[in-house]
Parts: C-alpha cells; sequence; structure tokens
C-alpha cells in the first residue's frame, strides 16, 4: 500500500490509488476510523507528506523482504493457543545481526495481549495452564511497549515473564525502569523483583 502512494508537488489534486481506496471507503463509512486519520495525513502540504511516506518506507524496509512477508502474512504460530495446554514455544534470533529482532517484540507484544484476552473472555479472569516466558537478551530484542504493566497486571492471570539482561543499567536504558537493589529483592539474582515471582 506503501508503494502506491504517489504524492506530487506540482499537483495538489492528483489522486493516487490509495486516496481512491480512502474516496471509496468514506462513501461507505465516512466516519470510519481509517478514512478520519488519512483526512489529517493529507491536511499536510506535499513536502511534509513525502517526508512522512520516506521515514515510513525506512522503518517498514525490512518488509521488503519477501521472506519477512511471508512468516508474517499468516498465523501459524497460535500464540492465542499457549494458555491452553501445557506447550513450549521457542522464539531464536541471530546474536550477530539485529535487523530482525523487532519481530521477537512484535511476537511478546501479541502474546502478552492475546493471552489477557483470552485469560479475561474465556477463563474467567486465568488462565488454566500458566504460561511463564524467559525472554533471554531482553536487551537485544526492542523495547516490549508497556512492558512494566503487562508484568504487573498479567501475573494475576497465569502469565508470568523472567527477563534475563546482561547488566541491571539495560532495564534503566531500555524501560526506563530503575532496577531495585540486589539487597531488596528476595534473592540476589534478581533484577526486578515482580519479574520472578511464582504465581
Amino acid at each position: 500500500m506503501l508503494n502506491s502512494v504517489d504524492v506530487r508537488e506540482d499537483y495538489e489534486d492528483y489522486e493516487n490509488l490509495v486516496d481512491i481506496m480512502f474516496d471509496e471507503l468514506r462513501e461507505k463509512n465516512p466516519n470510519h476510523f481509517a478514512v478520519r486519520q488519512y483526512v489529517k495525513f493529507k491536511m499536510a502540504a506535499s513536502k511534509t507528506l513525502k517526508s512522512i511516506l520516506v521515514s515510513c518506507g525506512a522503518r517498514l524496509a525490512p518488509f521488503d523482504i519477501q521472506e519477512v512477508r511471508d512468516i508474517t502474512m499468516y498465523d501459524e504460530l497460535e500464540l492465542d493457543t499457549l494458555g491452553d495446554q501445557k506447550t513450549a514455544l521457542l522464539l531464536i534470533m541471530s546474536d550477530t545481526d539485529a535487523t530482525f529482532n523487532f519481530l521477537i517484540s512484535m511476537i511478546y507484544t501479541q502474546l502478552f495481549n492475546l493471552l489477557c484476552e483470552k485469560a479475561d473472555d474465556q477463563y474467567h479472569g486465568r488462565l488454566p495452564v500458566h504460561v511463564r516466558c524467559l525472554i533471554d537478551e531482553c536487551a537485544n530484542i526492542g523495547q516490549i511497549p508497556n512492558l512494566e504493566k503487562l508484568i504487573a497486571t498479567n501475573r494475576s492471570r497465569e502469565i508470568s515473564a523472567c527477563l534475563v539482561l546482561q547488566a541491571k543499567s539495560q532495564l534503566k536504558a531500555i524501560y526506563k525502569i530503575t532496577p531495585i537493589p540486589s539487597s531488596a529483592t528476595a534473592t540476589a539474582r534478581s533484577s526486578w523483583a515482580v519479574v520472578n515471582r511464582e504465581p
């Protein structure tokens, strides 16, 4: 879709394929969230639009690789089933190339969101099988949005995470969380007391 957006500075009324697509959606549902956001996007000057598109293209560049599109096109992981029965899911990334680390972060984000919803909607707030995430090299997978809140709220749903870091300073650098001093935790090995608490 990004490749179909063409902005022409010399012709303000030019409509690209995405403009046409949003015009059709606007006719069906003028209050659709996507339509309202696209209208705001189109308010910008042509140079600003081009800058936004270039930035977006740079951020989405890994998806220009066919193999990345192939593995993200369909759901083969079935993350929402992990709390139903004992299962092991291994997420393995390169330790020398960080290009695709964001995929691991995306998977964890999806996992936490899906399992949280499932626990609430299907199991009255608690999954039947505890899901424990051992997130090794946590500092190298990219930031998991709202991690502190997720860890605090997911424990009651039978979901926990153990973050493995090289140094406590990584926790503060990535998540702006000040690690609890070792003497204040139950064990000297815990860098964040709430992470290793048993359900």
